[in-house]
């Protein structure tokens, strides 16, 4: 499952309305940043393509945020594409490095 870290920019008045709709969209937790104007987001998904339509749809949709940008991903990489087990570093040279 991927998890992005992003951050977006919000108008500072009132901060706290602009926060809770970002909270009750699926697959988002907030959290605080220093900067006023910016809030930190987790975004959960069943696959990238999931969470890159929440980010750009969703949560760049919402009343109040005037930008959204990723900043990290996690990828799970215990399954494949095709949905089989990822090979052992013992199996896959690339990695035997």
């Amino acid at each position: 499952m991927p998890v992005v870290g992003a951050f977006a920019r919000v108008e500072t008045d009132p901060p706290d309305v602009v926060r809770q709709r970002l909270t009750d969209l699926e697959g988002v937790e907030t959290f605080g940043l220093d900067d006023p104007g910016k809030i930190g987001l987790i975004i959960e998904g069943d696959d990238l393509d999931t969470v890159h339509a929440i980010l750009t749809e969703r949560v760049r949709s919402v009343d109040g945020v005037l930008g959204a940008w990723p900043v990290s991903v996690h990828l799970d990489d215990e399954l494949q594409d095709d949905g089989s087990d990822a090979p052992s570093p013992e199996e896959n040279p690339r990695s035997a490095r």
